[in-house]
């Protein structure tokens, strides 16, 4: 992802891989877009996921998107 975002002119675009329970540093209503992508699987309990998902909404702004992969 990042080689190919290299190749195109969005500079408003930014990539981050961070532990999915990790929004440190992101203010609320400030993402067009969380992707959770073929790591849910993973997570230790139902719990944490209801965490990260509950955050990634606070994160995210009005019309924006949380994806879930895999």
């Amino acid at each position: 992802m990042e080689a190919h975002l290299a190749t195109l002119a969005l500079p408003q675009v930014r990539l981050e891989r961070r532990p999915a329970d990790c929004f440190d540093g992101i203010a609320d209503g400030s993402l067009d877009l969380v992707i959770l992508n073929s790591v849910v699987q993973y997570f230790p309990d139902l719990g944490y996921l209801e965490s990260v998902l509950a955050q990634a909404v606070r994160a995210v702004r009005p019309g924006g998107a949380i994806f879930l992969g895999d």
